[in-house]
């Protein structure tokens, strides 16, 4: 999960509402471990 593949998901001319759930699911996928403990925390 690079950089390279983020912008080749999410072209410049996305609508801003499409960057923002872009980068809520990558920053999802690298904190997922921290996720599940937070839920197991609960």
């Amino acid at each position: 999960m690079s950089a390279r593949e983020g912008k080749a998901n999410t072209p410049t001319t996305a609508h801003p509402n499409g960057l923002l759930a872009s980068n809520i699911m990558r920053a999802i996928r690298q904190n997922n471990t921290l996720y599940i403990a937070i839920l197991k925390l609960n």
